[in-house]
């Protein structure tokens, strides 16, 4: 069963059958880093858990970021630290609707890219592109853009957030490098 009904600003991916620790593990790190009363949960999809923190949600990456590299055994289960701006309504109309809240955020000449992940929709990829893209006037860079709109879509909710190159932390590019 899905649990993506609480509010959350934090996706955190883990290998699956891991959650459980990964959400033991990510606790410990929030907690390392101030907040006292993090809550973390199973999302009901393999392998993607949900988080709020009351830290700073784009920080965070940064944060974990100094740790990974000071002491890379605490991080064996969390891979992926995803910052969450909005939480909406799975819809190519909520989708619309923040990209118009975000635009004002890309700089003009600035570069962007739109990057989707689908878990349990019927919705196609470039369904929900086109939906945010058709607002954002700027030009499109796949390889090295300066923003990246973040649409994670679990179920009948989707995380959007609107982040620099380096606001998500994947453990395991830090540990191994470009």
């Amino acid at each position: 069963m899905l649990e993506v009904d609480k509010p959350f600003n934090i996706i955190v991916t883990s290998p699956r059958n891991r959650e459980f620790f990964a959400i033991r593990e990510f606790e410990a790190a929030l907690n390392d880093l101030g907040d006292s009363q993090p809550k973390v949960w199973a999302s009901g999809i393999s392998g993607v858990l949900l988080a709020y923190t009351s830290l700073d949600p784009y920080r965070v990456p940064y944060l974990l970021r100094d740790m990974v590299k000071k002491n890379p055994w605490q991080f064996r289960d969390v891979k992926r630290v995803i910052p969450i701006e909005f939480n909406v309504k799975t819809s190519l109309d909520e989708f619309s609707r923040v990209a118009k809240k975000i635009v004002d955020r890309i700089d003009e000449g600035s570069t962007y890219r739109i990057d989707v992940k689908r878990r349990y929709t019927t919705l196609s990829r470039d369904e929900i592109i086109e939906s945010v893209a058709s607002y954002i006037d700027r030009r499109v860079d796949l390889k090295n853009p300066d923003y990246i709109v973040v649409i994670e879509v679990l179920g009948p909710v989707t995380g959007v957030s609107l982040i620099g190159r380096e606001g998500i932390l994947s453990v395991e590019r830090e540990l191994l490098g470009p």
